[in-house]
């Protein structure tokens, strides 16, 4: 777009890429400009419409879908603006729509489905019943398969002469409440025509005011609709007429809890309970209203509760075992999500946290295995895809949780964490560049990511790109200034650019972070020898000793510390025979070190060190058994 600003397809595509990034705002941009430029183009009219219809701008999405229409007649267009104007309760307009799209592709169940839905609306049952047995016959699994409205074709022709049979009584008797109730419910329960059902309610209130249950019933149904007020209203006013009426106190508990009002919440449930002791779900709702609030021991408590009263709830079960994860208790946790799948075998979800679970506690062919039931079960679960490439990736199978985290991506565009762990396992991998590619990525979806700065700097450690390895802990410290594994490489890029001054600030600043990091206090001590400062190597070995003392350090570190003092023995001309029989000891345990011995193979390299010939050779020889040491450990 800078080299070329009238290029419309260039903002049409970027228009396209901030859509997946949800940058609506920036889409609506990028598309009208393109449509400025070429008034013509159909397909940014469309994808404009995408973004409306998503904004819930409906009116909006419509008029763009009408224009592309004009341009370019599609059937995908014609079938967006007819679930816009089913969205707006324009159904005989979504009717011509889905007419059209049949005329453009007459084999496709799903427009008979949506056509008939749309003609239940307008309550010819006639034309809904044809096109439902079109689709069935087209694809006779279609209902089952979940479309946007999907109704029970079996059921169907049952509800409608119900409502007939009720719509005739009420005809008869115009009266009559209960009909009316009985209509809103075939309407609100069985056809998810709630605004019809909340009409009938009404009018059975009007006619019935003293009726508690159908402002329960009422209370429903605005729920439906998302208008939590008018529903909380209506279950009031049903535990006004009938103060005893658990039920009502449930249904308002739950309608708080969806709310996150959930001090309010439990006290209905608990109401509920008072009056219904033996309800089971009134203790289970109240356990995971207890568990959003962190009260953990009340939450196992209603869950046992439920359990009690109902064993073969796999729900409670599961949720159960939540809480326990909550409490670090694994064991009680599995145990729960075992028989949850016992009584459940079909729930992702439960494979999923008994994968958690079995991962927390370092079993990870296991927690790949509960991971991978769950994907079976529910193949679009990015988060089970993530978590395997995790566990994957803790087995060393970096191929495998690479394949993971590209899933997950697929699924996902815009996760920065799925891109920066599919950088960790490339980098482990030593595929360097990938390891780059991915973590800039990740750095693009989420600009304050310190991890992946810090982790492109180890690449560009590995690669012995120093200065732009600074770069990148600088950023990273930058936005996490407590970061000190970020301050500790740092230091260790600026002391292999023999920026000494530099890196002894850095280890000295991971110090002051974490006071019991080793690996900077032997840095600073290393440099101190590099740089011939013995006084300076003594204070920080003092410091050493005062904040972590060698009881309480593991070998390998107490091995390069050993070696370091004796260095400075060496350095200094003093005895340093006691030293290097505590190392001859700790040699003979076979420790791994984590240190790479480059800066003192530097200092003995350089012929300005100030060593005598003899302390080279000491010192090349003491570095030379350590490494033979580490050779035949390997």
């Amino acid at each position: 777009i800078e080299l070329k600003p009238d290029d419309a397809d260039a903002y049409c595509r970027r228009g396209i890429a901030h859509f997946f990034m949800k940058r609506y705002d920036k889409v609506i941009q990028d598309l009208s400009k393109a449509i400025k430029l070429k008034p013509n183009d159909a397909a940014a009219y469309y994808n404009r419409g995408l973004v409306y219809y998503d904004l819930k701008q409906y009116d909006n999405a419509i008029q763009d879908y009408s224009k592309a229409i004009n341009l370019e007649s599609d059937a995908d267009t014609y079938r967006k603006r007819g679930e816009a104007y089913i969205d707006l309760k324009q159904y005989a307009k979504a009717i011509l729509d889905y007419s059209k799209i049949i005329e453009l592709e007459p084999a496709r169940a799903e427009t008979y489905l949506n056509r008939a839905w749309a003609y239940l609306c307008l309550e010819q049952y006639d034309n809904a019943f044809q096109d439902y047995t079109l689709a069935k016959k087209l694809k006779p699994d279609c209902v089952e398969e979940g479309y946007r409205h999907s109704v029970d074709y079996n059921s169907l022709k049952q509800y409608v002469r119900e409502i007939k049979n009720y719509s005739k009584a009420i005809a008869l008797k115009p009266n009559d409440a209960e009909a009316y109730s009985c209509r809103a419910q075939v309407y609100g329960l069985y056809l998810n025509q709630y605004d019809k059902a909340i009409q009938d309610y009404s009018k059975a209130i009007k006619l019935k005011p003293d009726d508690a249950v159908a402002y329960d019933n009422r209370a429903w149904m605005y729920k439906f609709l998302d208008q939590y007020d008018k529903a909380i209203q209506d279950f009031s006013k049903a535990i006004e007429l009938k103060p005893d009426y658990a039920m009502a106190y449930y249904n308002r508990g739950n309608t708080y809890s969806d709310l996150k009002q959930h001090e309010k919440a439990i006290r209905d449930y608990s109401k509920a309970i008072e009056l219904t002791p033996d309800d089971a779900k009134a203790y289970y709702n109240r356990g995971n209203t207890y568990s959003d609030l962190k009260q953990y021991d009340k939450a196992i408590q209603d869950f046992s509760k439920s359990i009690e009263l109902k064993p073969d709830d796999a729900g409670a079960y599961c949720d159960r075992g939540a809480v326990y994860s909550y409490l670090k208790q694994y064991d009680k946790a599995i145990q729960d999500y075992s028989k949850s799948i016992e009584l459940g075998p079909d729930y992702a979800v439960t494979y999923s946290n008994r994968g958690l679970a079995y991962y927390i506690l370092k079993q990870y062919d296991k927690s790949i295995q509960d991971y991978t039931k769950a994907i079976e079960l529910k193949p679009d679960d990015v988060n089970a895809y993530f978590n395997r490439g995790v566990a994957h990736s803790k087995l060393k199978q970096y191929d495998k949780a690479i394949q993971d985290y590209s899933k997950a991506i697929e699924l996902k565009p815009d996760d920065a964490d799925a891109y920066f762990n599919r950088g960790n396992a490339y980098s482990n991998l030593k595929q360097y560049d990938k390891a780059i590619q991915e973590y800039s990525k990740a750095i693009e979806l989420k600009p304050d990511f310190a991890g992946a700065y810090y982790n492109r700097g180890w690449v560009y450690s590995a690669l012995e790109q120093h200065d732009k390895a600074i770069q990148e802990y600088t950023k990273a410290i930058e936005l996490k200034p407590d970061f000190a594994v970020a301050y500790y490489n740092r230091g260790n890029a600026s002391s292999d650019l023999t920026q000494y001054d530099k890196a002894v600030q850095d280890f000295s600043k991971t110090i002051e972070l974490k006071p019991d990091f080793v690996d900077a206090y032997l840095s600073i001590m290393e440099i101190c020898i590099i740089t011939a400062k013995p006084e300076q190597f003594k204070q920080w070995l003092q410091k050493l000793d005062a904040a972590i003392p060698e009881t309480k350090l593991s070998k390998d570190d107490l091995i390069i510390k050993l070696y370091l003092i004796c260095i400075n023995r060496c350095v200094l001309n003093e005895l340093r025979t006691d030293i290097e029989n505590r190392l001859d000891v700790l040699f003979k345990q076979n420790v791994e070190l984590n240190w790479s011995f480059e800066l003192t193979d530097e200092w003995l390299d350089n012929p300005k060190n100030g060593l005598t010939p003899e302390q080279v050779k000491y010192i090349l020889g003491l570095t030379d058994k350590i490494k033979a040491s580490q050779k035949n450990l390997k």
